[in-house]
C-alpha cells in the first residue's frame, strides 16, 4: 500500500515500521508557501496509518525520532532543490 501525507510525524512513523520512503514531492500550500508531500510505501501501511490515526501506536522512540530527523532533512533539501529550480 502507498501512503502520501504533509504529516511529517506520521511518514516518520510509517518508514520507522518498515515502510519505504518513495518520493517527497513539493506542493504548494494556500499561503503560498511549499509543502512537502511524503509518498510512503510497504506492506501493512494502512494499518499502522489508521492505529496513528487512532493514537494507539508503539514504537521505539529513539528510531522514530531518527526518522523524523532524517525526513525533516531530505524534505528541507528537496523543497530547496526546487526553489532554486
Amino acid at each position: 500500500m502507498t501512503v502520501e501525507t504533509k504529516d511529517l510525524w506520521l511518514a516518520a512513523y510509517l518508514v520507522a515500521n518498515g515502510g519505504e520512503l518513495k518520493e517527497i514531492r513539493p506542493v504548494m500550500g494556500g499561503d503560498g508557501w511549499r509543502l512537502p508531500v511524503f509518498v510512503v510505501e510497504g506492506e501493512g501501511m494502512d494499518f499502522l496509518t489508521e492505529r496513528y490515526a487512532d493514537g494507539n501506536i508503539l514504537g521505539n522512540l529513539a528510531r522514530q525520532r531518527r526518522s523524523v530527523e532524517h525526513l525533516e532533512r531530505k524534505a528541507r533539501c528537496r523543497l530547496e532543490a526546487v526553489a532554486h529550480d
